[in-house]
């Protein structure tokens, strides 16, 4: 009969809701309300997020510190600041992570690269406050 499915339904809204889980076809509120006691309706915490439509923003999260074995350098490129971060030392090739230059189409004769005014070759290792320049020879 139509009432016996009901009071099945119900009861198993009930056991679902004692174990958190919701049923097919029931909604959260429905099922967090034991059966039988409409006053102490309690909404579990995920029905209260669903049924809330603002969601507290998350905390900014602060900025990882560097681990030991990483440094972080600042060198000028091109007359620009660039940050490098993530490895124990840096090589001049690094900055091309870093920048927009396109080695895959020549636009002269030769890339020309310069650490602190000097000739500088791509391994060639860099340090904090260096300056480096970067360019195409015409």
């Amino acid at each position: 009969s139509e009432a016996a499915s009901l009071s099945a339904a119900q009861t198993e809204a009930s056991e679902a809701a004692s174990q958190g889980a919701v049923p097919e076809g029931a909604s959260a509120a429905q099922s967090a309300a034991p059966a039988g006691n409409p006053s102490s309706q309690s909404i579990s915490p995920s029905a209260q997020s669903a049924a809330s439509s603002e969601a507290p923003a998350p905390a900014a999260a602060p900025e990882p510190a560097p681990r030991p074995d990483e440094t972080e350098i600042n060198v000028i490129v091109n007359d620009q600041p660039v940050k490098l971060t993530g490895k124990k030392s840096y090589v001049f090739v690094d900055v091309f992570d870093h920048i927009e230059f396109d080695l895959t189409k020549p636009h002269g004769k030769m890339v020309i690269t310069k650490k602190n005014g000097m000739r500088a070759e791509y391994s060639e290792r860099i340090k904090d406050g260096d300056r480096l320049d970067i360019y195409w020879e015409k």
